[in-house]
C-alpha cells in the first residue's frame, strides 16, 4: 500500500510538471527572447544617439563611439543616407537577434546581438523551471511517503492483530488511530476477538469438564475389569483384557479430541506405516463388523509409508468402518494403496450409496442420511486435516471414501512401526 500511495503522489506530481512545467518553460524562453529584443532596441537607440552628431557633421564615426557595445559582442551596421555602410565589431550570423532604427537624416543603425547571449538566458530559465519541477516532485514524494506511512501503519497494525487472532491469541486488541474508518474496523475486530475468545474459553471449559466426567467412570470401569481379570477363568481374562484395551483406546480418543480442541492438532506428525496401523487394529474392526453380521475384507501391500499421527489415522479409519457398518450394506472393504507420493486408504461397502448432491454435505456436522448424530464424518475429516491429510468421497455408489496422506517427510528415511504400541 505504501508503494502504491507513493507512486500515486509521484505520478500526480509528474503529470502536473508535464502539464504546467513544459508550457512554463516555453513561455519563459519566449519572454526572454522578447526581453532581449527590447534591450536590443534600447541599445540601438543609444548607438544612434552616439553616432548622430558624427553623421550630421559628415565626419567619420570613430571606433570609440561604439566601443562599449562592440566590447559586449555586438555587431553594428550604420548605413548613411546615400547608402554607404560602416560596420563595427565581428560579423554575426543572420539568425542573430537584430534591432534597427532610422535617424533623422535618413541614416539607419542596425544592431545585432549574438544568439549565445539569448540562449544562455533561456537556458537559465529552463534550468530554473526544471529545478522547480524536480523540487515539486521530490516534495510530492516526501509528502506521499509521510501520508503512506500515516495510512499504512494502522493497517499494518490491523493485519498483525488479525494474524495473532488467527493464531488463537484472543487477548490481542487493535489500538485507536484517530482515523475514523480504520478505527471502525479496529472496533469490529476487537469485538470479534472478545466474542471468539469467550466462545473458545467456554468450549475449552466444556471439553475439560466433559473429559474429566468421562475419565472418572472409565477409570472405575478399568479397575473393575482388572478385578474381573484377576478372579476370572481363562475365557473371562481374555474378554476382560480385550475390554480393557477398548477402555484404553477410548481414553486415548478422549485425550486426542481434547488436544485437538485446545491446540488444533493431534500428536506430532511423523512417518508411520499404514499397514502396521491396519494390522494392529484388524481384529477389533472385524469384531465390529461381525457384530453387525457383516464381513470385513482387507487388502494391503507389505508396507505403506504415510506422514500422519498414528492415533489420528486409527480414529479416521475406525470412523469410516463404523460409518459403513451403520449406514452401508454388504461386505466392508478396506484397501491400502501406496504410490505417486501418497498413501491412500479406501473404505467401501455395497450399500445404497450417497444421494446426488450430498457429496459435500455428508461432511457437514448434523448431516446424516440415516438416523444418527451426524458428526462422525465431519470429525473424521477434521482429524485427517489436523495431520495434513484429506478425507473425501470418491464414488457415490457403491460408496467409497478415500483417506489420503503424504508419503514422505523431510529428513525422515524410514517408517516407524506401530507393532509395539498398545491397542
Amino acid at each position: 500500500m505504501r508503494r502504491r500511495l507513493l507512486r500515486t503522489f509521484v505520478s500526480v506530481a509528474l503529470f502536473a510538471v508535464i502539464v504546467l512545467g513544459i508550457p512554463l518553460g516555453l513561455i519563459g524562453r519566449m519572454f526572454v527572447r522578447q526581453d532581449a529584443g527590447r534591450r536590443a532596441d534600447r541599445e540601438a537607440d543609444t548607438v544612434g544617439f552616439a553616432v548622430q552628431r558624427y553623421l550630421d557633421a559628415g565626419e567619420r564615426i570613430p571606433d570609440s563611439a561604439v566601443a562599449s557595445f562592440v566590447g559586449r559582442g555586438r555587431y553594428i551596421l550604420v548605413t548613411g543616407p546615400r547608402g554607404d555602410t560602416v560596420t563595427f565589431g565581428n560579423r554575426i550570423d543572420s539568425d542573430a537577434l537584430r534591432a534597427s532604427i532610422s535617424l533623422g537624416d535618413g541614416s539607419t543603425v542596425t544592431l545585432m546581438v549574438p544568439d549565445e547571449d539569448v540562449d544562455s538566458r533561456q537556458m537559465l530559465v529552463v534550468i530554473f523551471v526544471a529545478g522547480l519541477s524536480l523540487a515539486s516532485v521530490a516534495l510530492a514524494a516526501a509528502l506521499g511517503a509521510l501520508l503512506a506511512r500515516r495510512l499504512s501503519r494502522p493497517l499494518d497494525s490491523l493485519a498483525t492483530v488479525s494474524h495473532r487472532l488467527g493464531d488463537r491469541d484472543f487477548t490481542v486488541r487493535a489500538d485507536q488511530t484517530g482515523l475514523a474508518e480504520v478505527d471502525a474496523v479496529a472496533n469490529a475486530l476487537n469485538s470479534c476477538a472478545q466474542r471468539i475468545g469467550a466462545m473458545v474459553m467456554s468450549e475449552r471449559e466444556f471439553s475439560a469438564n466433559a473429559s474429566h466426567q468421562l475419565r472418572t467412570p472409565l477409570t472405575a470401569l478399568r479397575l473393575r475389569l482388572e478385578e474381573i481379570n484377576e478372579v476370572g477363568d481363562e475365557q473371562v481374562r481374555v474378554e476382560s483384557s480385550a475390554a480393557m484395551k477398548q477402555a484404553d483406546r477410548l481414553e486415548a480418543t478422549i485425550s486426542d479430541l481434547l488436544l485437538l480442541a485446545r491446540e488444533g492438532t493431534l500428536h506430532q506428525v511423523e512417518l508411520i506405516d499404514l499397514v502396521d496401523v491396519v494390522r494392529l487394529h484388524e481384529a477389533d474392526w472385524r469384531r465390529v463388523c461381525a457384530a453387525a453380521g457383516r464381513r470385513l475384507v482387507i487388502s494391503a501391500p507389505k508396507h505403506c509409508r504415510a506422514a500422519a499421527s498414528g492415533g489420528g489415522a486409527v480414529q479416521v479409519i475406525q470412523t469410516l468402518i463404523e460409518n459403513a457398518v451403520q449406514h452401508g450394506g454388504g461386505t466392508v472393504r478396506l484397501a491400502v494403496v501406496a504410490g505417486g507420493g501418497a498413501a491412500i486408504v479406501q473404505v467401501s461397502d455395497n450399500g445404497p450409496g450417497i444421494a446426488a448432491g450430498d457429496e459435500s454435505a455428508i461432511f457437514d456436522r448434523h448431516v446424516s442420511s440415516n438416523p444418527g448424530h451426524g458428526v462422525g464424518l465431519a470429525l473424521a475429516r477434521t482429524l485427517a486435516a489436523a495431520d495434513g491429510g484429506h478425507l473425501d468421497l470418491v464414488r457415490r455408489s457403491p460408496p467409497t471414501f478415500q483417506l489420503l496422506y503424504r508419503a514422505s517427510l523431510p529428513d525422515v528415511s524410514a517408517p516407524r512401526s506401530l507393532q509395539g504400541e498398545p491397542g
